[in-house]
């Protein structure tokens, strides 16, 4: 290319990693997340079964889907992060499960250990918050949620309210 300066292939080459990342998350990633949603399908047809067996077909399903994600997001727990969900992941914490039967002793080591900037985390709500995401009452969770800031506690708030801890 004859003209082309530096700039010229640098643009260049950003298209063409672009490029090769697209081809490799269609190819690889993509089927991942179809294969996944294909073994969640219900084993047995809900709207002809009795209710007994409907009732197992979605066990089934659900511990299918539970099986197939050996992993929860963590962050859906306030105050978790990307880099804190990691280190709790990197512990062996990948599940909500896990999260809420660890005890917060635990986790404050887990972030202790991983250097000063963790230690602003209060892992204080985390099981209390995993025990609802584990067992599936996300309206629960989602109710606490709107009683913490940042995953702790908050004197005085109420969801009504949000300004009723403030000091004037």
């Amino acid at each position: 290319m004859e003209g082309c300066s530096g700039w010229c292939y640098f643009i260049l080459g950003l298209l063409l990693g672009w490029l090769i990342e697209w081809v490799i998350d269609y190819l690889f990633w993509r089927k991942k997340r179809t294969q996944t949603s294909a073994s969640a399908a219900p084993l047995v047809s809900t709207s002809t079964a009795t209710p007994g067996v409907a009732a197992l077909a979605a066990a089934a399903a659900v511990a299918t889907v539970a099986v197939a994600s050996e992993e929860d997001d963590l962050q859906r727990i306030e105050g978790i992060g990307p880099k804190i969900s990691g280190l709790l992941k990197a512990d062996g914490i990948k599940t909500f499960a896990k999260l809420a039967v660890t005890p917060t002793s635990t986790i404050s080591a887990i972030l202790e250990k991983a250097g000063p900037r963790y230690k602003l985390a209060n892992p204080e709500t985390w099981p209390e918050q995993a025990t609802l995401a584990a067992k599936g009452e996300w309206a629960k969770l989602e109710k606490l949620q709107d009683e913490l800031d940042g995953g702790v506690r908050v004197p005085g708030y109420t969801p009504s309210n949000p300004h009723s801890s403030d000091k004037a």
